[in-house]
């Protein structure tokens, strides 16, 4: 639905159902209204190997307005297993691309299941142009770095919660 420049209503003027509903109903639906739905989201390495994951908890939700969503997940596991997995953690399955061709963060995180000395902070940051997302980690005098394959010690759980807002081209 698009936005229709409200009309200069007149004095005297016979007002219609139709007329109220393409310039007050469809543009407050435009401006407050959306499109609301359920994700899947899953998690995966740049190169799954025998990755083996079992969800306890595996859900996300969107808000979609305009080019602008909102989007929440959650995942908890209880099997994650590998040994020759390689890359980076990665979180798939976002509703919509992320509308820069840059990678762009927008969101907090909830997190167990990492392991990196001296890293203290994760960020969710989405890919350039995909439905997925890494994450960065960080800490007081650490080099910010990707959580890969090594910091997921195989046979733990994992908990991520998190909420992103970013921009989409659709």
């Amino acid at each position: 639905m698009a936005w229709t420049t409200p009309r200069t209503w007149v004095a005297g003027e016979l007002v219609t159902a139709s007329m109220l509903n393409t310039h007050l109903r469809d543009n407050l639906n435009y401006l407050y209204g959306g499109d609301y739905g359920n994700w899947t989201p899953s998690i995966t390495f740049d190169t799954a190997g025998n990755l083996n994951v079992a969800y306890t908890t595996r859900f996300g939700i969107y808000a979609k307005m305009s080019k602008l969503v909102v989007c929440h997940g959650n995942i908890l596991t209880s099997t994650f297993t590998h040994s020759t997995a390689s890359g980076g953690l990665r979180i798939t399955g976002l509703p919509f691309p992320v509308l820069s061709t840059n990678d762009v963060a927008g969101g907090g995180l909830i997190w167990r299941g990492i392991t990196k000395a001296n890293y203290t902070h994760v960020t969710p940051i989405i890919q350039g142009s995909t439905t997925s997302m890494y994450l960065s980690i960080s800490g007081s005098g650490q080099t910010p770095a990707t959580v890969s394959v090594g910091d997921m010690p195989t046979a733990g759980t994992v908990q991520l919660v998190f909420t992103m807002t970013y921009a989409t081209p659709t």
